[in-house]
C-alpha cells in the first residue's frame, strides 16, 4: 500500500488574498494543484491557523485552491477575529472558510492526537512552504508510527 501523503498548506493561507505568490508559494501551489489532479481521496492537507490545526480533505483543499486563484472569494472572519479587530486580514477570512470544511480540528496541544486518529499505515508529511517547521509540528508527526518527515529545502 502506498504511503498517505499530507501536505502542509499554511504558508498559501498565510498568503492567500495578498497578490502575486512569491516563489515558495507558487512551488506549494503547484504541489497542491497535482494532487488535488490525481484525486486520491486518502490525500490530506494539514494548516497551523491562528487557533491550531485543520485538516482538510479533498474538498476543502479544492476551496482553498480556489481561494489562491481568486476563483472564490476570501469569505467573512468569524466573529471571534472580528472581535480581536483582525476581521479585515485575509488570512483571517480564508480560515473561516476553510474551518467548517476540515475534516478534523485541534488546538496546539492536541496535534499529535488529531494526526493518531487520521494517520492509519505509511503517512509522509510534506512541508515545502516552511511556515509550519515548528518543534510541535515535527514533534507531533515524528510520534505517530509509520509516519516520515519532508522538508523541501531550495536554495
Amino acid at each position: 500500500m502506498a504511503p498517505v501523503l499530507w501536505l502542509d498548506v499554511t504558508r498559501l493561507v498565510s498568503r492567500a488574498g495578498r497578490g502575486v505568490l512569491t516563489g515558495i508559494d507558487r512551488v506549494e501551489h503547484a504541489w497542491l494543484r497535482h494532487l488535488l489532479g490525481r484525486n486520491h481521496s486518502d490525500t490530506r492537507y494539514i494548516l497551523r491557523s491562528t487557533r491550531g490545526y485543520v485538516l482538510l480533505d479533498h474538498r476543502g483543499a479544492s476551496a482553498l485552491a480556489a481561494i489562491v486563484m481568486g476563483d472564490r472569494p476570501l469569505g467573512q472572519a468569524d466573529l471571534w477575529s472580528r472581535m480581536l479587530g483582525k476581521g479585515s486580514e485575509p488570512r483571517h477570512r480564508v480560515e473561516a472558510v476553510l474551518r467548517p470544511l476540515a475534516v478534523d480540528r485541534a488546538l496546539p496541544a492536541g496535534l499529535s492526537r488529531m494526526i493518531a486518529r487520521h494517520a492509519r499505515g505509511a503517512v509522509w508529511y510534506l512541508n515545502t512552504g516552511h511556515s509550519n517547521l515548528s518543534q510541535r509540528t515535527l514533534s507531533g508527526f515524528a510520534q505517530a508510527a509509520g509516519v516520515r518527515v519532508a522538508v523541501l529545502i531550495m536554495i
